[in-house]
């Protein structure tokens, strides 16, 4: 794929397509391989890039990074009530349509930008909108290959790389599979700490039948009713405080039985002879007697009381009947008064109902004059309204027309001004991000010292890989050499300590055997060694030969001699690594002094730009805000078009005012009309509103709707009713009389059954026999309820006899309780005994299995943590595979040499290292001929040299770009290739483009600010030979149409 054209309409610094579009086309169907696109800063390069970008993967990579989000934002906030353009050229006509259309060999691309809701962005900085992402790998992202390679921590750098296009979900896996390394082992040293603390408590020397002895008592109380649970050694020291506390619980119970059964006795002897609590048997016989008579004579008195209260209540209906009369009475007269003036009020209503008719057409009339009236104002007011508007706006166009030079001259001021606010907006930028690049640098140095000088005293030494420390590559390289010295001697000393101990024991074992054969030689008198069968002149030869023998304390001295040697050598190396450990640690000091002070300098250097980068902001603002102001005074049109405009609206507007005047006047006509009429039915509604008025008045209608009101509250008013209820009425007062007939015949029976009898002396015996009864009563009771505990019978009927023998037998059985008892209690007592010897048993068995279970976990931990290191080797090996195939090594170190802007270092790796729990990413570039040497070029390497090593990753990356569907993408794009390089180093990059477009069959599409460049690419790859095109921007977002091809 490649780009054909490029459309751009009211997007970023661009205005209308005439102006804005870039045709890469030569010659009839052919289109241009190798574009070059000069324009100074801030004429709408960068802008030509977004465009192409977002017309293809809808969005805009730069503008996702954070600092980018933190400007919109900041806009957003200054531009609270207006709607925010990020994408959209704010100057452009409201009405242009805003659109990138990107025409390549294989499709068409037209993206319409829309327009944002008010306070609202109409770019959505989420990368989530991202389409056919892969195309980035085309678009020359230096300020994130540079970033890169200046990274001062190669962790960082790890990170940057996987966070830009490495894979997220794997790196993951790898901090988790090293997190749970680290959790393992710290696991694993835990449990071994646990093992060494159960050692001391695995002693034991008592009793070991403990727990069939307490276990076979506790079977024995089981059998008495107990619920005790079996001993053994899975039983926890709380089991035991439980079992404990339930035979404190049972002796409690039974001691509490013992007592209990003891009251039981006395009891059953109160129940034979009494006390004042209660009766005695022969007693409790008599009240059940005395209580029957009693009972009766009560109920035959119950009756006689009963017809009493039944009198009573007959003589107190009669005078509540008579009282009901009289209110019924009462109630007829006023209804009979109510009936006789009916007539009347029926008259009334009939005359109001009237009066209300001819009231209602007044109003209808009325309203309809009003309405008619209101619709004549209404269109009086709008066609004044019209007037005053119409010449508002004629006195507005005239008063612009005397402001016209004035407006225009503001306008070009402020276009001047927005050029230039711009420019010096861009430089400070670039200023501020070089600043903040080196207050970064200089921050994350001091700290990796900081932290160096830490992990020095701890013997963890940096790498002089990592860039921070390779001005430290001497001094490091010294330690690690002193320490690697001080490990040989330590094996060293290791191996002599062996071969003494060896020799000590070789020798007892040697002078024994020396003095068994002297105790042989001695003992036969022999000149013959019998050790080795050499002979000797004499016995006595022999003897001395073999008590003389010093080869074993010459080998001893030998040992000794050499590890006092290796032992002062040894100390030798351990003052020079402290000496070289110090050295290094002071010039580390120094270097963090140097750059605090750098810092320091740093950041007061950005607090100035970001105060002038404010300044600059507000005076764009206010810039743009003058010019939008002055535009839409003219209706963003030109001078002239403004002064044609305007004249014809004058005279559309003067002739409109004439049309105006002549409705006025007719509208004013009805309007005086229309009133007149409307004072005319004012007057007569007045007159039938006051007659109503005396209708409503009237004493009969107020008497009749009061009485309706109160006796009839939710009825109609009707006559009809009155006579229904006065018929109820005088129903009702007969009835009533019958009634009394009825109640006084029943009276004078009651009066007489009751003449032998007084109220009161029934009821005075009554309340007598009631005190009688309760007092036998609650006595019969208790005797009734103590008893019941011991008898199951019924005590009412039992004689004698029969009961003296049942309290005879409940004594016994107490008796038998008691004992069986007080044996319980006694082998509770023996049961905790033995609980109080078993607790040191059940520990010693419980630390064996904490032991057992410690000694399983660490196996279980060893496995797993060796299964882990594995996993994360092979996670390793893969993402190191990851960043090699990403790289492309070779074929950047071809572009590389082809550039040659370094005399000795020609090799660039990339060197991923996972030892640390913070993976790196080591840069190298190594010399011509020694594989051993390089540097880390962010370090060494001028920035022209850094440039071109970003260039050339760049390229190498985007020469093996593919879409989804794996195919090659065929365009590059170039922005600002040569920075800082000098004139042979820009030769050579030219020479390098141009074969990729030749050999590779790519199309380079490149901007630059730089003329003389763009003048030396037209003599390097001229039109004539190369199918090349070069294009400039004459001014802020305008193509010049004179660029050639």
């Amino acid at each position: 794929m490649k780009i054909k054209k490029v459309e751009i309409q009211a997007f970023r610094a661009y205005d209308k397509a005439e102006n804005s579009t870039f045709d890469f086309g030569i010659s009839g169907d052919k289109y241009a391989d190798f574009v070059s696109l000069y324009a100074p800063n801030g004429f709408g390069k960068t802008s030509f890039y977004d465009a192409v970008e977002y017309s293809y993967t809808n969005n805009i990579d730069r503008l996702l990074k954070n600092k980018n989000k933190d400007v919109a934002k900041s806009e957003k906030n200054i531009n609270k009530s207006e709607k925010q353009y990020i994408l959209r050229n704010r100057l452009s006509d409201a009405n242009l349509e805003s659109y990138v259309k990107l025409t390549t060999t294989s499709n068409v691309f037209n993206k319409k930008i829309p327009a944002p809701r008010k306070n609202a962005a109409d770019y959505k900085f989420d990368e989530n909108e991202t389409e056919r992402g892969y195309f980035r790998e085309v678009i020359l992202s230096q300020d994130w290959i540079s970033s890169f390679l200046r990274e001062d921590r190669p962790d960082e750098r790890f990170t940057k790389f996987i966070d830009f296009f490495g894979d997220k979900v794997l790196d993951n896996y790898r901090k988790s599979l090293d997190e749970l390394i680290t959790k393992n082992e710290k696991l694993l040293k835990s449990l071994q700490n646990d093992l060494k603390g159960i050692l001391p408590k695995l002693k034991y020397d008592s009793d070991i039948e403990i727990l069939s002895k307490i276990n076979e008592k506790i079977n024995l109380l089981n059998e008495l009713g107990n619920h005790f649970r079996i001993v053994d050694t899975y039983t926890s020291g709380k089991d035991i405080l439980e079992l404990s506390n339930t035979i404190s619980e049972r002796k409690n119970d039974l001691n509490h039985n013992i007592s209990r059964l003891r009251e039981v006795f006395t009891e059953l002897e109160l129940l034979i002879s009494g006390n004042e609590r209660i009766v005695s048997f022969r007693v409790f016989r008599d009240y059940i007697k005395e209580q029957t008579n009693l009972t009766e004579r009560l109920s035959s008195l119950a009756i006689i009381r009963t017809k009493f209260i039944n009198l009573k209540q007959k003589k107190d209906q009669i005078e509540s009947i008579q009282n009901k009369n009289k209110e019924l009475d009462s109630e007829k007269n006023q209804k009979d008064g109510i009936v006789k003036i009916f007539p009347d009020y029926t008259k009334i209503i009939i005359q109001i109902q009237q009066k209300e008719k001819e009231i209602s057409d007044l109003k209808i009339a009325k309203e309809s004059s009003s309405k008619e009236i209101s619709e004549t104002e209404s269109t009086l007011n709008e066609n004044t309204a019209k007037t005053d508007n119409f010449q508002n706006l004629l006195n507005e166009v005239e008063k612009k027309i005397e402001q016209l030079p004035e407006i225009v001259k503001i306008i070009e001021s402020s276009q001047n001004n927005i050029t230039k606010v711009n420019d010096d907006i861009e430089q400070n930028n670039e200023k501020l991000e070089k600043e903040k690049n080196k207050l970064k640098s200089i921050s994350n140095r001091i700290e990796e010292l900081k932290k160096a000088i830490l992990e020095i005293s701890n013997k963890n030494y940096p790498s002089q890989f990592e860039n921070t420390f390779e001005k430290y590559k001497l001094y490091i390289e010294k330690i690690l050499n002193s320490e690697k010295s001080l490990e040989e001697k330590g094996k060293q000393l290791q191996s002599l300590n062996f071969q003494i101990e060896d020799q000590k024991s070789f020798q007892k074992d040697l002078e024994l055997f020396v003095s068994k054969g002297l105790s042989i030689i001695h003992e036969q008198k022999t000149s013959s060694c019998p050790l080795c069968n050499q002979d000797y002149k004499t016995y006595n030869d022999l003897a001395n030969a073999v008590s003389s023998n010093k080869l074993l304390s010459q080998r001893m001295s030998e040992l000794l001699n050499e590890k006092n040697e290796i032992e002062k050598s040894h100390q030798e190396l351990l003052e020079e690594l402290s000496k070289n450990v110090q050295e290094l640690v002071v010039i580390i000091g120094k270097d963090i002094s140097t750059d605090e002070l750098a810092e320091k300098d740093s950041r007061e250097n950005i607090l100035n730009i970001n105060k002038t980068l404010t300044e600059l902001q507000n005076k764009l603002l206010n810039e743009t805000r003058i010019l939008s102001s002055q535009r839409l005074l003219l209706q963003n049109k030109s001078k002239e078009e403004y002064e044609t405009w305007a004249k014809e609206i004058i005279n559309s507007y003067r002739a409109e005012l004439e049309k105006l005047k002549s409705i006025i006047q007719a509208l004013n006509d009805k309007l005086l009309k229309g009133r007149e009429q409307q004072q005319i039915i004012n007057k007569k509604l007045e007159a039938e509103e006051s007659g109503l008025q005396v209708l409503e008045n009237s004493d009969i209608l107020k008497e009749i709707s009061d009485f309706f009101l109160k006796n009839y509250p939710n009825q109609k008013i009707d006559s009809k009713q009155l006579v229904t209820d006065l018929e109820n009425i005088n129903a009702d007062i007969q009835k009533n009389l019958n009634s009394i007939k009825d109640l006084s015949d029943t009276i004078k029976i009651l009066e007489t059954e009751l003449q032998e009898f007084k109220e009161e002396n029934v009821t005075n015996e009554m309340t007598q026999i009631n005190g009688t009864l309760i007092r036998i009563s609650a006595s019969i009771d208790i005797y009734k309820l103590n008893a019941g505990k011991y008898i199951n019978y019924d005590i009412d009927k039992m004689d004698e006899d029969v009961f003296n023998d049942s309290i005879a037998k409940s004594k016994e059985e107490n008796e038998k309780k008691i004992s069986d008892y007080n044996e319980e209690i006694k082998q509770l007592e023996l049961l905790s005994e033995l609980k109080d010897n078993v607790l040191p048993y059940l520990e010693f068995e419980e630390n064996k299995k904490i032991e057992n279970n410690i000694k399983s976990n660490i196996e279980k931990k060893k496995k797993v943590t060796k299964l882990l290191k594995g996993e994360i080797e092979k996670v390793n090996s893969h993402i190191e595979k990851q960043i090699k195939s990403f790289f492309y090594e070779d074929l950047i170190n071809d572009l590389y040499k082809r550039i040659d802007p370094h005399p000795e270092y020609t090799k660039v790796k990339f060197i991923p290292d996972f030892k640390d729990a913070k993976p790196k990413l080591n840069v190298c570039v190594y010399g011509k001929n020694n594989s051993d040497d390089f540097i880390i070029p962010n370090l060494y390497f001028s920035q022209a040299q850094l440039n071109i090593l970003s260039l050339c990753i760049f390229l190498a990356k985007a020469l093996n770009a593919k879409d989804d569907d794996g195919n090659s993408i065929d365009c590059i794009f170039v922005d600002d290739p040569i920075q800082s390089m000098d004139s042979i180093n820009i030769l050579s990059t030219i020479d390098l483009l141009r074969s990729i477009v030749v050999n590779h069959e790519k199309q380079i599409i490149l901007s630059t600010h730089d003329e003389n460049f763009h003048n030396l690419l037209k003599k390097k790859i001229p039109s004539a030979l190369f199918k090349s095109k070069f294009m400039e921007l004459e001014t802020f977002g305008k193509v010049r149409p004179s660029s050639v091809g």
